[in-house]
């Protein structure tokens, strides 16, 4: 059975697995790890894509991008 497109723009595409939240968390403020230092430098040349600086890239954002996308798709 298909879903109905209200049920589609609610969830916004999230399958959450054993654990995880059914609602995207709002993440103000964090602190992220790295392997290296290099990775640091990777992710501060922005060669690497990741977390490093809330302000230009954070998993609140790109939950945003993704029900964006969702909201593309039903229209």
């Amino acid at each position: 059975m298909s879903e109905n497109v209200n049920t589609i723009c609610v969830q916004g595409g999230c399958q959450p697995e054993n654990g995880e939240p059914h609602t995207p968390p709002i993440i103000q403020a964090t602190t992220f790890k790295y392997k290296s230092s290099e990775q640091m430098s990777r992710l501060l040349d922005l060669s690497e894509s990741g977390y490093f600086y809330t302000r230009l890239q954070n998993p609140t954002n790109d939950i945003i991008v993704d029900l964006d996308q969702s909201l593309a798709a039903v229209q």
